[in-house]
């Protein structure tokens, strides 16, 4: 009888859905809040995703996620970058690298062209505490294009990303844009060449701060546009972008920002500095974030502008997280 029992057991534990056994995202558990958007604030997820795709993959994978805000009531604009190492809760309840999700839980339309990444809008949520589901996604050569569109950006490099760049060879490819250390004008390759250094001192987190860098500049081109000028930029853009905004919240969105030119701009980067350590899990390299401490961080961003600093790993140190 015992033996039947154990048979029984067994054959029940097969077939339970993988829900039951699942690891609650840290919103289930309660460890999470997510909090209501405050009036005035819009927050668009911009996505460079890595055209590298493996046999049956019909989406990359995240290379690059940053959470823009637009805070029209503090006249502030918001740039979080979110690690793409950090370990995660994905939608089917396993854990895994953050980077992956939109590619193993979205959809991709054939015939229209169209990608489906509600799953990883809702992930980021749960784990971060923002209400997120409007997003915009570039790949690698459309990076390129949209930098040369604005007629390049401006980027300081120091010694060791100079030498990064003579390592590579790349001033065999195109003219030698960041001879030495020192501020530069560059192209969309080289611009992309530069947000994408991983291999020297800082590593993932410090390529982050070069992505944001690049964003920044983008912004601070903007400036002087006029309103022609900016609508006749998003229409030579659009083409280049993969998006679940409309075309009317597309524009919604570039008038905001337009009107937002010379607004402050502010960064931060997820994990901050003190929530989280390096660890290993299934054989990948990743980071065990402390997701409770990141959402409340974030959310006091949001809320308060005057608690963002420029450097992110001094950040959480002004916020009470009791």
């Amino acid at each position: 009888m015992k033996k039947l029992i154990g048979i029984v057991l067994s054959l029940m534990l097969c077939v339970l859905p993988l829900t039951a056994l699942a690891t609650k995202t840290p919103y289930e558990s309660g460890e999470v809040e997510i909090m209501d958007t405050p009036e005035g604030v819009y927050h668009y997820v911009l996505l460079g995703l890595d055209k590298q795709l493996k046999a049956g993959q019909t989406i990359p994978q995240t290379d690059v996620t940053i959470i823009v805000t637009l805070d029209t009531k503090n006249d502030r604009i918001l740039l979080t970058s979110l690690m793409r190492d950090a370990l995660i809760v994905r939608p089917n309840g396993n854990k895994g690298r953050i980077n992956g999700v939109a590619r193993d839980f979205g959809s991709f339309n054939k015939k229209t062209g169209e990608y489906n990444l509600d799953a990883y809008m809702e992930t980021l949520s749960e784990h971060f505490g923002i209400k997120v589901d409007k997003w915009v996604s570039v790949d690698f050569d459309q990076v390129i294009n949209v930098v040369d569109i604005l007629g390049g950006v401006e980027v300081t490099a120091t010694k060791a990303e100079a030498q990064y760049f003579k390592d590579r060879g790349f001033d065999k490819i195109v003219i030698q844009e960041i001879p030495s250390a020192g501020t530069f004008m560059v192209s969309g390759f080289t611009a992309l060449q530069y947000m994408r250094i991983r291999k020297i001192s800082g590593g993932e987190f410090q390529r982050t701060q070069r992505q944001r860098t690049v964003l920044k500049t983008i912004l601070k081109n903007a400036k002087d546009m006029t309103s022609d000028e900016a609508m006749s930029l998003v229409d030579r853009i659009a083409p280049n972008l993969s998006t679940n905004m409309s075309v009317i919240e597309l524009y919604e969105a570039a008038m905001r920002l337009y009107k937002m030119r010379s607004s402050l701009v502010q960064e931060v980067r997820i994990p901050i500095d003190g929530t989280w350590k390096n660890a290993t899990y299934a054989n990948m390299a990743i980071l065990d974030v402390n997701f409770g401490k990141n959402a409340k961080a974030l959310q006091a961003y949001i809320k308060d502008p005057t608690i963002v600093p420029e450097d992110p790993s001094i950040a959480y140190k002004d916020i009470n997280f009791d």
